[in-house]
């Protein structure tokens, strides 16, 4: 009767080395593949931050020539005001003229 003891301690024994080193091979593979996707996370994310830094500094130098640009723009708008002026200026007596040669030739 020892002799089944024996075969079942040895199964037992068995099963738990090979249960322990299946265990490790799987959390050393799923770490290893955690690893890979880690590295290319890292790959992928400074492609990207480049790509901001390069559009952050594109944008900063944006608006310094927006900065420099406003003398030319406050001169645009003085110039269309003056110009808007000039034309109601020019409409209202194209208007009075109007009227006028309205009341010299009256219409049938």
């Amino acid at each position: 009767m020892p002799l089944p003891l024996w075969i079942a301690l040895w199964i037992s024994l068995a099963l738990l080395v090979l249960s322990l080193t299946s265990g490790a091979v799987f959390c050393f593979r799923s770490g290893r593949a955690l690893w890979r996707d880690f590295k290319s996370f890292g790959t992928a994310l400074d492609g990207t931050v480049a790509g901001v830094t390069t559009a952050l500094g594109l944008a900063a130098d944006r608006s310094a020539r927006f900065g420099e640009g406003i003398p030319r723009l406050e001169a645009a708008v003085a110039r269309l005001s003056a110009s808007s002026r000039r034309w109601s200026v020019l409409s209202a007596a194209v208007q009075d003229v109007r009227t006028s040669v309205v009341d010299l030739y009256p219409r049938k």
